[in-house]
């Protein structure tokens, strides 16, 4: 379903300002570096 599916750049749960190598951010959820250019399968994700 793609409710389940989302960018990175607009997750809540995304951390902007900490960054891994200039281009991926930190998603304060999963603890892990996400590109934000890239959707993946986010079963919590909420409109920020």
């Amino acid at each position: 379903m793609a409710d389940n599916y989302c960018k990175c750049i607009k997750c809540k749960y995304i951390d902007p300002t900490e960054r891994d190598k200039g281009y991926k951010w930190y998603c304060t959820e999963y603890r892990t570096y996400e590109d934000p250019e890239k959707i993946r399968e986010c079963n919590r994700y909420k409109e920020a």
